[in-house]
């Protein structure tokens, strides 16, 4: 199964990454869906970075995305409707008790995100488990970076440091 490269998902791919891949993530999102909230996308882009990692949130990713993902086929209008709904929950998530995956980043010897860590299961969990699910999952994202020759960005260590 293939999915476009297009907002809200991945945005641990494009947070750390080179301007040409946010546009293309942004025109990815503009093609499937209409118009696109560029600001609310940077805003959302700046929330990955100040946490180091990017959060999945709703009840679309819990309980429809595995559904689309498991389908033989598909369409474009259900591809459609699925990135709507995901960007309608992306505009809510945070606070919304619904979280449903991490993303880590995981970097290139340029310090730009290629790669990431994804952790489901997360709406049946508890914050301090959480915790430590996220320090666990910044370790293996370390890990990973050094695996394949890359180095992480500064202010991605800064705040996973924390």
């Amino acid at each position: 199964m293939s999915f476009p490269f297009a907002a809200p998902m991945s945005p641990a791919l494009v947070a750390w990454a080179p301007e040409a891949r946010a546009k293309q993530w942004l025109e990815g999102a503009r093609h499937l869906i209409g118009a696109v909230d560029r600001a609310g996308y940077a805003e959302l882009l700046e929330q990955v970075r100040k946490r180091g990692y990017a959060i999945s949130a709703g009840r679309t990713m819990i309980e429809r995305f595995d559904e689309v993902i498991a389908s033989k086929g598909h369409d474009r209008a259900e591809l459609v409707a699925l990135w709507k709904a995901i960007q309608r929950d992306h505009e809510v998530q945070e606070g919304s008790g619904a979280l449903s995956s991490l993303q880590i980043p995981i970097f290139d010897e340029h310090g730009h995100s290629v790669m990431e860590i994804v952790v489901t299961g997360l709406d049946l969990v508890g914050e301090a488990e959480l915790q430590r699910i996220i320090a666990s999952a910044f370790e293996a994202a370390r890990v990973s970076t050094e695996l394949i020759g890359g180095r992480r960005d500064p202010g991605w260590d800064a705040v996973t440091a924390r």
